[in-house]
Formats: C-alpha cells, sequence, structure tokens
C-alpha cells in the first residue's frame, strides 16, 4: 500500500542533489513498515507492491517464507534486524531484479549494477531513497537521460564477462555527471 504523506512531492524532490533534481518527475512513497525496501522494488518494476509479483517472476528457493520472516503482522511492524538496509542490500537487489539501483541519501548518491548477467536496454532502474521524512521512495524517470555517478571499482572486478556491458550501456550518464 502507498503511504500518503503530507509532504508534497516537490518537497522530497528537493532533497536529491540539485544537479539530478530536474530528471524526475514523481515520487511514489511507501510505508515504512519494515518491508518498504521491497516495496520500492516491486513499485520500481511497475508490478506494484504485490506479494504475487515476486512468487511468479523470481525463482528464490523458499521466497514465501523468506517473505513471511519480515512482514510484520498487521498489529505490528518487524524489528530492524529484519529490514531491507541501505545501501548494503544494493547489490542483492540489483542481482536479484536484473535491474541497476540508484541510491539516494542527503550523504550518498551511488549506483549499483548487476554484477552476475548481461546488460538488457529494456530493463527498468530502481531508485531507492532515504530521506528525513521516510526511508524510501521510488522515482521514475527517463531512461538514460539523467547524470550518474560511476559505480565502483570493485564492480568491475566482481562483475562476471557478460555483467560488463552494463558499464557500457550506462556510460552516457556517467559522462553527463562530469559534465
Amino acid at each position: 500500500m502507498v503511504h500518503k504523506f503530507a509532504i508534497e512531492q516537490g518537497a522530497l524532490i528537493e532533497q536529491l542533489p540539485e544537479f539530478i533534481q530536474s530528471h524526475f518527475n514523481m515520487v511514489i512513497d511507501v510505508k515504512a513498515d519494515g518491508p518498504c525496501g521491497y516495496h520500492v522494488v516491486a513499485h520500481s518494476l511497475g508490478r506494484g507492491e504485490e506479494l504475487e509479483f515476486y512468487s511468479k517472476e523470481y525463482t528464490f528457493s523458499n521466497i514465501h517464507q523468506t517473505l513471511g520472516s519480515i512482514y510484520p503482522t498487521p498489529s505490528e511492524p518487524v524489528g530492524t534486524k529484519h529490514w531491507m538496509s541501505m545501501p548494503s542490500m544494493v547489490e542483492a537487489i540489483a542481482n536479484a531484479f536484473e535491474s541497476p539501483v540508484f541510491f539516494f541519501s542527503p550523504n550518498l548518491f551511488s549506483i549499483m549494477l548487476p554484477s552476475l548477467l548481461s546488460a538488457q536496454s529494456n530493463s527498468r532502474n530502481i531508485y531507492c531513497i532515504s530521506t528525513k521524512y521516510t526511508p524510501f521512495c521510488v522515482l521514475n524517470d527517463e531512461p538514460y537521460e539523467f547524470p550518474a555517478p560511476r559505480y565502483l571499482k570493485n564492480w568491475e572486478k566482481s562483475a562476471t564477462k557478460e555483467a560488463l556491458g552494463w558499464a557500457q550501456l550506462y556510460s552516457p550518464n556517467f559522462q553527463k555527471a562530469h559534465d
């Protein structure tokens, strides 16, 4: 369920680095309820927040058990040990959902490209935002039309040969960030 905050979308976008603000046109605020990180991923991939999406589209072993361990009961949220912590989960999300992940916070702006599979020009980007108002937001934009920070140097060392194409696919974005 999308959580409605009393904060306008413009106020959330204004918390991003100035050079990237004009590239985003929409914010989807998810309820900060423990599994909010999964809601962010589902929205970014255009699937809403449906649990069914995860079980149909991806073949994680025992996904229902995994999600069951983090989903709160209707009466209380889960403890922080079950939360999808950012930016530590960025690589897992990028590889699991075969999509680049962009993480923004007041102190950090980073990108994680999938390191286990070949580049796909039709992939959807996942945007995770951490602000003082809400842990995560999803932003939609036109792919490949925004400046992006360069990926970490260690990414190339851990990426498979096929995955190195992601760097080429996003090279115009990296260049825009340096212009």
